[in-house]
């Protein structure tokens, strides 16, 4: 048997929280869809094109199509940021994250709780840091006051 340290205890939390999806199942499975993929993809290369304005060395058409793409891209981030703060409190007000209900995993469900939500804030972060610039990019590109 192994013995029962608070480093062991406190492991137990953190895998456990590292390992709980922030996303529901269904939104999980959505995002394995080929098309969905394809759409990902081409959303990331419409930001690039605009962020680094490759679209100087092609035609105007190129900007405008990375713009609406971009734009969709960014709604749809935006929906699975809705989706994912929600989950990360439903999840840690269901006690789905709760190690044990014994009182000696106490802490081992805190660092569970503590790890998911930071690992959540942590992807809805990036999301919007990417939304800030592709719209700064934007007000720039049109030279709006």
């Amino acid at each position: 048997m192994k013995k029962l340290t608070l480093f062991n205890i406190i492991t137990i939390g953190i895998k456990k929280g590292w390992s709980h999806p922030t996303l529901p199942k269904n939104l999980l499975k959505l995002q394995l869809h080929p098309f969905i993929r394809i759409f990902k993809l081409l959303g990331g290369i419409s930001i690039l094109i605009i962020l680094t304005k490759v679209y100087e060395k092609c035609n105007i058409s190129v900007l405008y199509i990375s713009i609406i793409l971009s734009i969709l891209y960014i709604k749809y981030n935006t929906y699975l940021n809705y989706y994912r703060i929600k989950h990360i409190y439903s999840s840690i007000k269901k006690g789905d994250l709760d190690v044990n209900k014994n009182p000696l995993y106490k802490y081992a469900s805190l660092f569970s709780k503590l790890i998911f939500g930071l690992k959540g804030f942590c992807k809805v972060a990036t999301g919007c840091g990417v939304t800030l610039g592709i719209f700064t990019e934007i007000e720039t590109l049109f030279n709006i006051k």
